[in-house]
């Protein structure tokens, strides 16, 4: 079996470890190397849970799985992000109602350091 990356923005990434079916998701697509964005993370999802309105035990249970989640996916190399950052491309893909910043670049690392 080859090596497949995969590379998860921030809203990706939390929506599912939210659901709690991140194992699932890496697992159906066999995924041995994925990668987040430095954002994904705690803090955001901290505001992410408020955000979405989710009771205590939720939130409780989410926070936990990020936790567990951060100390296992390593975050995109910043140099990689820096280098997709000065492609031509990247501006260009900003100029795109409903892509951000960061699924830009993320757009442009799966192009250049993809499977």
């Amino acid at each position: 079996m080859s090596d497949i990356h995969a590379f998860f923005d921030r809203d990706v990434y939390l929506k599912l470890a939210c659901c709690d079916i991140w194992q699932e998701t890496i697992d159906v697509l066999g995924v041995t190397h994925p990668c987040r964005l430095e954002s994904a993370g705690p803090k955001d999802a901290e505001n992410k849970g408020e955000r979405w309105k989710l009771d205590e035990k939720l939130q409780s249970a989410f926070l936990k799985r990020i936790k567990l989640m951060t100390k296992t996916v390593p975050v995109v190399p910043a140099e990689w992000l820096s280098a997709a950052q000065t492609d031509e491309r990247y501006r260009m893909l900003q100029t795109v109602q409903g892509i951000d910043a960061g699924e830009a670049a993320l757009v442009l690392v799966c192009f250049t350091k993809g499977n």
